[in-house]
């Protein structure tokens, strides 16, 4: 589960130099040659980071700007924009730039700035990633009911529970979400949330509150979390190639 980001460019040259770098670095890359494709693409999902081609390929700008301003999910991701020598850095900034690079790319300052984002890169993807677990967890309603359930997925903001029983509950509604995590990372989950969605017994839910040391060991769990699976996903990539003919 690597990093992703979508590159909007049509200068072949940009493109070599951006996915070298990022293979280099285990980054999936999404090339689009269209802003309104770029838009469409940001739109519907989250994107770890984006780079674009500002000035020289139409509608860049443009959509700089509704990336930014589009899908929440991608408000804070990190966006690089690729701009000509004369054009005003403050005005890239202003549209919602994190950073700047100048044509021709010099590779250092690409990976000077690459070290800087790729960390908070990182930290936005923890904050989506849903890390697939399964747990016994309990889902209390407002109402005092308490529904028996199993975690179907985690992450920093958010809770998918397959519950065992019909939910009766309204979207907003506000629950207490509970499980216990084993192991090396035991602790005592408890969370306040809002339910986001339900479907078919498995609810979401969007974590509100909880306090200042469950949530602390929760941010541990899923650094752990996220850790075990970029080893298992090394592993079996050693696997596919030494399968290779």
């Amino acid at each position: 589960m690597g990093l992703e980001c979508l590159l909007l460019t049509r200068d072949a040259v940009l493109l070599n130099d951006i996915r070298s770098h990022f293979n280099g670095l285990g980054i999936d890359l999404i090339v689009r040659k269209d802003a309104s494709a770029a838009v469409d693409a940001a739109r519907g999902r989250h994107l770890d980071g984006f780079v674009i081609d500002c000035d020289d390929l139409p509608g860049g700008r443009e959509a700089l700007h509704k990336i930014r301003n589009g899908n929440p999910a991608n408000k804070l991701s990190m966006i690089l924009a690729v701009v000509r020598p004369t054009t005003a850095v403050s005005e890239i900034f202003s549209l919602g730039a994190n950073f700047a690079l100048t044509k021709p790319v010099r590779g250092s300052r690409l990976r000077a700035i690459l070290e800087i984002a790729i960390p908070k890169m990182e930290r936005e993807h923890r904050r989506y990633y849903r890390y697939q677990i399964e747990i016994a967890a309990s889902l209390c309603l407002s109402s005092g009911e308490v529904i028996q359930a199993a975690t179907a997925n985690v992450s920093e903001n958010g809770i998918a529970l397959r519950l065992q029983s019909t939910f009766s509950g309204t979207r907003n509604e506000g629950v207490t979400v509970a499980f216990d995590v084993r192991g090396d990372d035991a602790f005592h989950f408890s969370a306040q949330a809002a339910v986001v969605w339900e479907r078919e017994c498995v609810a979401g839910m969007r974590i509100l509150h909880m306090e200042p040391d469950c949530r602390d060991r929760y941010d541990s769990w899923l650094k752990s979390l996220d850790a075990k699976l970029r080893f298992n996903t090394a592993v079996e990539s050693s696997r596919e190639v030494e399968l290779l003919p």
